[in-house]
């Protein structure tokens, strides 16, 4: 999991909750020391670029020093950032690949928004304070003057910017007892049990509910987007937000339906590892869809057409999420959709699942699946948004026959004490 919050939002109070909870901790700025401390390489390259009137009498960094120097020039900074940048990286890889198996990880990242990272995490946590309360904490707790308090809070990402990434919103406007307990919440009813499931390569499961319209659908769509995107790698070429919950207003299955074009199944096939390390385990026992014989075109009652890979989700506080990956090629004008009749598969799904799969005592409200199929492609379903996160831009599918890899994805909030997005930490 990332942790992340702007400059006063207490994210060490966060942090030092998770670590007595058993949480293996991560910390970027402490690596960010670490690398120039006295004696250290980074420390001698510094010198080298910016001068020895960087270093205090006592041979340690002047930090106020080197910033005065290095943030003059955008050139100057990508000095900096060149020595520190790769030596903050090997270090923070050496940490987390000494990490145990079972290992609940957490990175607190400052700049986690700013620097794009997101996607890299199975969670991201986001620390907020309202503005007003962070500026009282940097000036009377820290001592800091007022107007460098504020030109520390303007130049960080916005409350805005930083809830696009938050899957985990942890409000820390309050007192300190209030946050702590909802972190200790947080890692019962959903870290714990999500290592747990990502470990085990277990699939969470529960039906579908039908709710009224939720703003955050879109969003929610985006992050797992994103998180997909870098699992999949070279072998996606587009990813849609498609069906009833991209159409804004609609009320609709608590289920997201997302859409990964892909070369062919085998492509989808080489997906099956990498989207279980990312969070959504293959669920075995289900290959095939129905042929759906109503549709009445060019062999679409061809049971082959409609072989597929059903993954489920490790999470249980994610959103379910419908993902169809494929066959892209020349000629095509729209993504094959999987608009096929999901009920049967689902139905097919529910009737294995409940045996096979542990349920971790809470009934989920929300599953996430997520299946692989080959299928036949049709003109776009109802509600798509088209390509997301700038995937695939200009790419089509092939027109008629395509291999297919379809994904329900998703997972549980909201119902017996699973957080959602309206309670604090979703």
């Amino acid at each position: 999991m990332g942790l992340t919050g702007g400059i006063g939002a207490g994210k060490s109070t966060v942090a030092k909750e998770l670590v007595e909870l058993g949480a293996v901790l991560v910390d970027a700025d402490v690596i960010a020391r670490e690398i120039v401390a006295p004696g250290s390489e980074g420390l001698a390259e510094l010198v080298d670029a910016f001068g020895d009137d960087i270093l205090l009498p006592d041979g340690s960094l002047d930090r106020p020093a080197l910033a005065e120097k290095a943030f003059a020039t955008d050139e100057a900074r990508g000095v900096l950032n060149a020595i520190t940048h790769p030596r903050v990286g090997r270090r923070t890889a050496e940490l987390v690949e000494a990490a145990a198996s079972d290992a609940i990880l957490v990175q607190d990242i400052p700049l986690l928004v700013e620097g794009s990272m997101a996607p890299a995490f199975h969670l991201v946590a986001v620390v907020h304070a309202g503005e007003e309360e962070r500026l009282r904490r940097l000036v009377e707790l820290r001592g800091m003057p007022e107007s460098d308090a504020m030109a520390r809070i303007r130049a960080q990402a916005t409350e805005e910017q930083r809830r696009e990434v938050a899957d985990v919103w942890l409000d820390n406007t309050g007192a300190p007892d209030a946050v702590v307990e909802t972190v200790r919440q947080l890692w019962e009813q959903r870290l714990e049990p999500f290592e747990r499931n990502l470990r085990t390569r277990t699939a969470v499961h529960a039906d579908p509910v039908l709710v009224p319209a939720q703003s955050g659908w879109d969003q929610q769509a985006k992050r797992l987007v994103a998180r997909l995107a870098l699992a999949s790698g070279g072998h996606a070429m587009r990813i849609d937000h498609v069906g009833s919950t991209a159409v804004a207003g609609l009320d609709a299955v608590d289920m997201l339906d997302l859409q990964v074009t892909v070369a062919d199944l085998s492509a989808a096939d080489a997906l099956a590892e990498p989207l279980a390390a990312a969070g959504f385990p293959r669920i075995e026992q289900i290959d095939h869809d129905l042929p759906k014989p109503s549709y009445g075109a060019g062999g679409e009652t061809d049971p082959a057409v409609w072989s597929m890979r059903l993954h489920g989700s490790a999470d249980r506080g994610a959103l379910p999420v419908w993902l169809c990956e494929s066959m892209g090629g020349p000629g095509s004008s729209s993504p094959c959709s999987c608009a096929t009749g999901c009920g049967p598969m689902r139905r097919q799904f529910r009737s294995t699942q409940k045996s096979s799969v542990q349920l971790l005592g809470r009934r989920p409200t929300r599953p996430i699946r997520c299946a692989l199929r080959r299928c036949t492609a049709r003109s776009r379903r109802r509600g798509s948004t088209g390509p997301i996160a700038g995937l695939g831009r200009g790419q089509s599918p092939a027109v008629g026959h395509s291999d297919c890899t379809s994904a329900l994805v998703g997972g549980a909030e909201g119902r017996r004490g699973i957080p959602r997005s309206d309670i604090p930490f979703m």
